[in-house]
């Protein structure tokens, strides 16, 4: 594959794509919504970020909130998968923030009881595996569809806040994935690796964002989600609202695993994430430390495009003056 082949196949990857539409709502709601205001509650941050911020008065943290929808092919498929993953991408979510979970609910519509069961036991397990309780949500057990939702609160100290839209020209892109994981047999670009690790290696691996937000040591991050490891990045670069450049020989990738495949991987625990240089080796150790394989890829830049290069050679991914994958208005 050529490496212009390999940007267009990530352009066109529906983890991308399906990212796109966002915009269109989200500027609506934000043209509607901006003069409300609530007295006892600041929103600190909203759109394109991976959890809504709100200050709700407590001097020294905030309160985090985001709603996550499980993909239907994946509901259908592997219905206890999907009932786990509720909870995973949620808490990946809450994490990149520098946070910590605090409680979920769901809504959970099903067309048969024995589906409904294995949804729940993935949930039940993802709540034992994260550690963040289930305190209640809604259920229609007759419908003509099968959907699941989680919602999760979590609270993040007001010094540690990890932002994905405040990257900066300069700045160093740095991927930090978990390479101890293998793909679900019926989902090629779900790179797993939680189900097989125990509570406290999982919790490890997450309280290396925590260690990192805590220290100051990064401009911006997300992890990495649908989209995959390039998506991801676009999404961070939109939402800054400048470009960069990634070398993707330099994305940390398990060996004789296809680079196409595991650039729309979506790993239980990937990050990427910005700082400046000087501080780039600090925040790569601790996420060695933690069991997280860590590199340097790529650099910011004033561009507004996102481009990949292998060698001499260079290709454009994204032109974020068109392409709009982070939603924010």
């Amino acid at each position: 594959m050529t490496l212009e082949s390999l940007a267009q196949s990530i352009r066109n990857f529906s983890g991308t794509s399906r990212k796109m539409p966002i915009i269109e709502i989200t500027r609506k709601m934000h043209e509607s919504l901006v003069s409300i205001t609530q007295s006892d509650a600041e929103i600190v941050e909203s759109f394109g970020e991976d959890c809504a911020v709100i200050d709700v008065g407590d001097r020294e943290r905030y309160l985090l909130f985001k709603a996550e929808e499980m993909w239907h092919e994946l509901v259908e498929v592997d219905p206890k998968f999907a009932g786990y993953c509720s909870i995973l991408v949620n808490v990946n979510d809450v994490s990149v923030k520098g946070g910590t979970p605090t409680a979920v609910v769901n809504t959970l519509a099903t067309t048969s009881a024995s589906l409904r069961d294995k949804i729940v036991a993935g949930i039940i397990e993802g709540c034992k595996k994260f550690n963040v309780p289930i305190v209640g949500g809604h259920l229609n057990p007759d419908a003509p569809f099968n959907a699941l939702s989680v919602c999760i609160l979590g609270m993040v100290r007001k010094n540690s806040l990890i932002r994905s839209d405040t990257a900066r020209p300069g700045n160093v892109i740095i991927f930090g994935v978990d390479l101890d994981g293998h793909f679900h047999d019926r989902f090629k670009f779900a790179w797993d690796t939680t189900t097989r690790k125990s509570r406290d290696d999982v919790e490890n691996r997450l309280k290396a964002i925590r260690e990192i937000g805590s220290k100051r040591i990064v401009t911006a991050a997300k992890d990495i989600s649908n989209p995959g490891a390039v998506g991801t990045l676009g999404m961070l670069l939109d939402a800054s609202n400048i470009g960069g450049e990634v070398n993707v020989n330099e994305i940390p990738k398990p060996p004789h695993v296809d680079l196409d495949q595991w650039l729309k991987a979506y790993p239980g625990f990937g990050v990427v994430l910005t700082a400046e240089s000087k501080r780039a080796d600090v925040c790569m150790s601790i996420l060695r430390q933690h069991g997280v394989e860590a590199k340097i890829a790529g650099k910011v830049n004033e561009s507004r495009k996102l481009s990949i290069r292998d060698g001499e050679s260079s290709a454009e991914v994204f032109d974020f003056r068109k392409d709009k994958l982070a939603g924010k208005p």
